[in-house]
Order: structure tokens, then C-alpha cells, then sequence
């Protein structure tokens, strides 16, 4: 999906200068108007029973759900609504759910949560409106449909899915806490800002980017080697 070049005011990532941070606050999006279809999709293992759901906002609009297998800290198999939101696109747009992104293990490590089973386990990525993402009631909203769709699915064993609470912290954890290095970038670069540099010159920007003092000293290489990844790719399978 990518995006046209002339006449944007969307500037490609360049190498960041070590000036003194300025500032200027990046120009943002307008979140809707990104917003053009599904972006990938991946799942773990098969599960039956009551499976729990949890939704957590992040900073930058972020909104993220994750689901959980009953006695066990598996992600529920949720492969066939996964393929669902790939084919339909209408119906990945009114779930308001744009990719399915591997959960991050810290802001330290750059690396997956791995489930008991061996799976890189997996959340429902949706980038809205901060002052929506951070709004209680819209986020029960989200899951709570989420949760209905789930239900309705066909599965091949049969299951259900509760929703079992919002995990969100006060303020909200910063982005390298739940995603990794390149779905942060992605994120920012197809949905939140227009111009990298502008993000890499300001100060305020980066510390909601990252908890991490070292990620947001090499912000310039994490945010600039995938800027554009999730508006050019055209693999719907989260690797």
C-alpha cells in the first residue's frame, strides 16, 4: 500500500543530524484518512473453551488487544477470524483493526513474548485518535466488539471469548513497551506523523515513543530503517 509522492507534504526518512533538539511539534495525520485496509495477520496455536480477552492503550492512539487460552498463558487460536479480517476488508475496517503485530518482551529487548507452546505471541494492533485511545469507555467499546465478532466465528472447535479487562497503565506505557522496533516505525510513519525527521528533532515526541533511554538514543536508526514498511508491504502474514 503505497502511498503517491507528488505534491505530498510526506518527506522520506533521512539520516538524523546531531543537532540539538528543537521544539517543533511533528505534523501529525489525520488518523482516519490512513486508515486503508488490513494489514497483516497471525496467530497461534488451535484452543477451545472460554478464552480471555484483554485490551491496552499505549501512547500515540495505540490501542492493542491480546488474548489468552483458559488455565494457560497461550494466545487463544484465533487463525480463521485472522483470515477473516484478510479477505474482507470492510469487515477489518469496521472492527477498526489495521495489522496483528508480535508482543514486545520489555522496552529493554527488542525481541517477542514467546508462549508456552514455542509461538511468538500475538495482539490486534488499532491506531485511532489519542484523546480516543485514551478514553476508558471508547476502548471497552473496541474490545467488546471484537469480542462479538470472535464469538460469531465459525471455528473449526468450538470456543468463546470473554472480555476479561483493560490492562491500560496510567499514564499510558510508552510504545517500546508492547511493540516491536519496526511496527513502532511502521505505525508512526503510515498513521501519526508525516515527516520522520520532524519526530527525530523533537524532544516531547521521542519520550512518547520510548521508555528506554538507549531506544531513544538510537531513535534515528529505529524509526528511519522502517518508516514507510507498513505502507509499502504487501505481506498480509506478520512474520
Amino acid at each position: 500500500m503505497g502511498k503517491a509522492t507528488n505534491g505530498s507534504s510526506k518527506h522520506l526518512p533521512s539520516k538524523a543530524t546531531e543537532e540539538i533538539k528543537i521544539k517543533k511539534e511533528p505534523t501529525r495525520k489525520v488518523v482516519s484518512s490512513q486508515k486503508k485496509g488490513f494489514l497483516g495477520n497471525a496467530s497461534p496455536a488451535k484452543s477451545k473453551g472460554v478464552n480471555k480477552v484483554f485490551v491496552t492503550a499505549t501512547t500515540n492512539g495505540v490501542l492493542l488487544l491480546r488474548t489468552e487460552r483458559p488455565y494457560s498463558k497461550d494466545d487463544a487460536f484465533t487463525n480463521t477470524f485472522g483470515e477473516k479480517l484478510t479477505s474482507d476488508p470492510d469487515y477489518a475496517a469496521k472492527l477498526n483493526i489495521q495489522k496483528v503485530c508480535n508482543r514486545r518482551e520489555s522496552s529493554q529487548k527488542n525481541v517477542p513474548i514467546i508462549t508456552p507452546r514455542g509461538w511468538n505471541s500475538k495482539q490486534y494492533v488499532s491506531i485511532n485518535d489519542t484523546s480516543e485511545a485514551e478514553n476508558e469507555d471508547f476502548r471497552k467499546k473496541w474490545v467488546e466488539d471484537i469480542v462479538d465478532a470472535l464469538n460469531k466465528v465459525d471455528w473449526t472447535w468450538g470456543q468463546s471469548f470473554m472480555f476479561c479487562g483493560d490492562e491500560t497503565l496510567t499514564p499510558p506505557g510508552k510504545m517500546d513497551r508492547y511493540l516491536m522496533n519496526e511496527d513502532i516505525a511502521g505505525i508512526l510513519g503510515t498513521y501519526v506523523f508525516e515527516n520522520v525527521d520532524e519526530v527525530l528533532s523533537n524532544e516531547d515526541a521521542l519520550q512518547l515513543i520510548f521508555e528506554n533511554k538507549s531506544n531513544i538514543e538510537n531513535a534515528s536508526s529505529i524509526l528511519c530503517s522502517n518508516w514507510l514498511s507498513w505502507s509499502t508491504t504487501n505481506n498480509m502474514e506478520q512474520k
